[in-house]
């Protein structure tokens, strides 16, 4: 113990002691007005027992973060996480692994071990992608409970899960995740003259000449299009995926996604054709007033596909986002500069674009093909 004369005459006096939880040392204090050996003999006991206090504390806390289960920690992360994401992100990432957060609410977080978390994800029957996803999510939870004290350690860290097996099927089947050009116009067509739904029709051929994601498609306004100068402005994202109760106006995917795009006299066409049918709502492209669902719309194109007699691999489903990929590759199509395709689609990442969404259609491949015979060695 020691001690200091302060400016006003009194005495502070210091005593250090080792936390062993934080493995390092620290002090307390307390001020007295005398500096006597009674004084100094009381500021000892005050002393010790305010580190004593300390200690209590400590083991206290410790006794509670080990009573901590899962469930409670995770409303806790919960309600950091929606204050940071997005309101589509956040549902998102709450819901993809809702399950397995069920099977662990009960269980102390501290005893939560990765030989648990791995056997509820290897039992799930599910992608080989998805469980990966769910993983990731769980380690962005129990990361949240080591940063916070709850635990020593991250069970996520020693889950293993197999990898992912590729063959030419699946290599294939990602790479045909579009529709060339004949195949767009054989399925408009289709909706035309046997379907008879002029809605989605026009909504197709829009979103495969926008490459714009069906809800960006569902938020344009007619503000958002500028006739004269034949531009487009993407600002908002509609979300349809829950109940009608659900549906939200949001920002959209990314800062990249906020855009604005040049379009044809077709894209207008549509716009103005569009309008003749649907004469309701805030927005452009909807149903009697009202935004179309998108699980909806997607079992639709599913359904009329099936009936539209294209040939396609037995497992390909047509979805909305099948129209941003057959834009894409449209434009490579067309031999658009990469980086031109990615402002036009919002993507910041080339990888996104080369190795997800640029596909090489049939075109392309003759192209190749006839370079070459012209090749002179």
């Amino acid at each position: 113990m020691f001690f200091r004369e302060l400016e006003n005459g009194k005495y502070r006096y210091y005593e250090k002691y080792f936390d062993l939880e934080e493995n390092k040392w620290k002090q307390v204090s307390i001020t007295l007005t005398s500096k006597t050996r009674q004084a100094q003999k009381q500021a000892r006991i005050l002393l010790d027992e305010k580190i004593e206090k300390k200690r209590e504390n400590i083991e206290k806390e410790k006794t509670e973060v080990r009573k901590i289960t899962v469930k409670e920690a995770y409303e806790e992360y919960l309600k950091i996480r929606k204050s940071e994401l997005k309101r589509s992100t956040f549902k998102s990432q709450k819901y993809t692994i809702i399950g397995e957060i069920r099977k662990l609410e009960d269980y102390l977080l501290m005893n939560v071990t990765s030989r648990i978390v791995q056997n509820i994800l290897l039992e799930l029957p599910c992608s080989a992608e998805h469980r990966k996803n769910k993983k990731v999510l769980l380690n962005l939870f129990f990361k949240y409970c080591l940063n916070v004290g709850y635990i020593s350690e991250n069970p996520i860290d020693n889950v293993v899960l197999p990898k992912r097996k590729k063959n030419l099927k699946k290599v294939r089947k990602k790479q045909n995740k579009y529709l060339t050009r004949a195949e767009v116009v054989q399925y408009l067509n289709f909706l035309e003259k046997e379907e008879k739904n002029q809605r989605v029709r026009l909504i197709v051929e829009f979103m495969y000449l926008t490459g714009l994601r069906f809800g960006e498609v569902l938020a344009l306004t007619l503000e958002d299009i500028d006739f004269g100068n034949k531009t487009l402005e993407v600002k908002h994202t509609l979300h349809t995926s829950g109940s009608k109760a659900e549906i939200f106006l949001d920002s959209p995917k990314s800062l990249a996604s906020y855009r604005v795009i040049g379009i044809s006299d077709r894209v207008l066409e549509i716009i103005e054709e569009y309008l003749l049918i649907e004469k309701e709502g805030r927005f452009i492209f909807t149903k009697n007033g009202n935004p179309f669902m998108i699980f909806s719309f997607n079992d639709f194109l599913k359904r009329s596909f099936k009936r539209s007699g294209i040939q396609k691999e037995e497992d390909f489903v047509l979805t909305t986002h099948v129209f941003r990929h057959s834009h894409i590759s449209l434009l490579a199509e067309l031999e658009v500069p990469i980086k031109a395709i990615m402002e036009r689609v919002g993507h910041t990442n080339e990888k996104m674009t080369l190795g997800v969404y640029t596909h090489v259609t049939e075109q392309m491949k003759f192209n190749i093909t006839e370079k070459l015979d012209k090749l002179d060695l």
